[in-house]
């Protein structure tokens, strides 16, 4: 027996235990980490004694270890080893879950405004003056650093990718000071959001032009996309509370028109019965073998008028709102109930409204589908199972803890607290609709970190100061439109009489 166990010991040969691993692999998913280590063992000879099996080893030893990775290594896609990022394991950190605190002042909301679109202006002048010192020295649009990074710095090495990163960390920053502007003014309408179109497209050129080649790159455009959705939703919720108020009036008179129509056309109240006319005798009915008394021929009694058949049951309620018919017919339940000559009575009722509700109408619906299309559009490279691939520390930061409505909870700067993936639409609580902009702003600042930080990046530590105004410590103003590309410093004017200087 120990001769034909050693002689079929000898026919396993390696490459035939690689394979037999490489088939337990797909049956099982703790495998042996690829590590170098592990290499060596499966290439080096086996020893001369016999293995145990694992049921003879001791509990702790009888599984193998996880890898490192959540998952295994795609087809196509680079190792840790090759790409030189580490990529954390999302069960190995936990966020921390802060005490509520609850909705804080509209003062603070106020001051938080300023200081978030302080640090925007900080982060986006950064990124231009970055982004104009990448070019070459021949170029016209070149513009040099008065204190460049060293050169053996990250800063230095990664300039263009950290101008991009700047840039989209300011458009993230400028979306967020605005969703706080909101919340201090929660009855007025703000029209700050039409200023962010042009840096907002600005930036995410900058990111297709540049060619994302990575899923990680691919996922910081997807979430431009996604905060220009997310703006585009909140304009198209300001619109609509714009155009009730133009609409209202109109639906009034449509109220009253129809009213009016069906108090007119009320039918006149019975004749009195010496008045009503005696039916017709069986001999003047014009039927020769008719000998009842009541009349053959029904046309001479009830007479259907020459229009079109009657709708089906249902089909008005298509036609018009409820909320267009008298209020008496607003109670929930009754739309079938209805009679049909209350939608004719509306339907013939006639309004005039001007071109500004008419351009108000066009902003909700171009608004509505341009939201419901850059949602999508962002789905497709930016979602959960991305997220936990390439942002393992970002995903772990989401959970439930928190409420949909309570997107003021977390501070802007926290790394660390629990977060909340940003739902699509809107949730009303206290008669307030609240979408998912904020949490959206706080997902992109955890992405946008720890994709950077694959780079150095340290966000407004490592930003370049302005030499007039380096604290950028002046209210901002209404206007908080970003310029759409980076424009160069104002060319001295030359002296009245004298020629420009060269």
């Amino acid at each position: 027996m120990a001769l034909r166990t050693q002689r079929t010991k000898r026919n396993w040969s390696i490459d035939l235990v690689q394979v037999c691993l490489e088939v337990m692999d797909d049956y099982d998913e703790e495998v042996l980490p690829r590590s170098a280590a592990s290499r060596q063992r499966a290439s080096s000879p086996a020893p001369g004694s016999k293995r145990k099996s694992d049921s003879t080893l001791p509990p702790s030893t009888s599984k193998r270890a996880r890898p490192d990775r959540p998952s295994q290594i795609e087809e196509g896609e680079l190792s840790e080893d090759a790409s030189g990022i580490h990529r954390l394991d999302p069960s190995s950190y936990t966020a921390i879950h802060r005490i509520r605190r609850g909705i804080p002042p509209t003062s603070q909301f106020s001051a938080l405004h300023i200081a978030v679109h302080n640090s925007a202006r900080r982060l986006k002048y950064s990124g231009d003056s970055r982004f104009l010192s990448s070019h070459a020295p021949s170029n016209r649009e070149y513009r040099p650093l008065a204190n460049p990074p060293p050169t053996n710095s990250a800063y230095y090495k990664h300039s263009a990718i950290i101008a991009r990163i700047e840039q989209v960390d300011a458009l993230i920053r400028f979306s967020y000071a605005l969703w706080a502007k909101d919340y201090s003014r929660p009855n007025q309408y703000d029209d700050s959001w039409n200023t962010m179109k042009d840096y907002h497209a600005f930036c995410r050129s900058r990111w297709q032009s540049e060619g994302a080649s990575s899923d990680a790159e691919k996922a910081i455009l997807g979430l431009i996309i996604m905060l220009d959705g997310y703006i585009t939703g909140r304009k198209n919720r300001n619109a609509t509370r714009k155009l009730h108020f133009d609409i209202d009036p109109l639906v009034k008179s449509v109220q009253q028109q129809t009213k009016a129509k069906l108090s007119s056309s009320s039918p006149a109240p019975p004749k009195p019965a010496d008045q009503m006319q005696m039916l017709p005798s069986p001999a003047s009915s014009g039927a020769p073998n008719s000998a009842n008394s009541t009349p053959t021929n029904r046309q001479s009694i009830i007479v259907m008028p020459a229009s079109a058949p009657p709708r089906p049951s249902g089909q008005q309620d298509q036609q018009l709102h409820i909320s267009l018919l008298p209020s008496e017919y607003h109670t929930k339940n009754t739309n079938k109930s209805i009679p049909q000559e209350v939608y004719d009575a509306a339907n013939n009722a006639t309004v005039t409204y001007g071109p500004r509700v008419l351009s108000r109408v066009r902003e909700v619906v171009d608004t509505a589908v341009y939201e419901m299309n850059a949602l999508g559009t962002s789905s497709q490279t930016l979602n959960l199972n991305i997220l936990e691939q390439h942002f393992p520390r970002t995903y772990a930061r989401m959970g439930d803890h928190l409420k949909a409505h309570e997107d003021y909870e977390p501070d802007f700067d926290d790394e660390e607290c629990v977060l909340r993936w940003p739902h699509a639409g809107y949730v009303e609580v206290d008669k307030r609709k609240v979408d998912g902009l904020g949490w959206a702003c706080l997902l992109g600042h955890s992405m946008l970190l720890e994709f950077g930080s694959r780079f150095g990046y340290i966000g407004l530590k490592g930003a370049v100061l302005k030499p007039s105004d380096p604290e950028v410590s002046a209210k901002p103003t209404e206007d908080v439109r970003p310029p759409s590309h980076p424009s160069p410093p104002p060319q001295r004017r030359p002296a009245q009489g004298g020629a420009a200087r060269r």
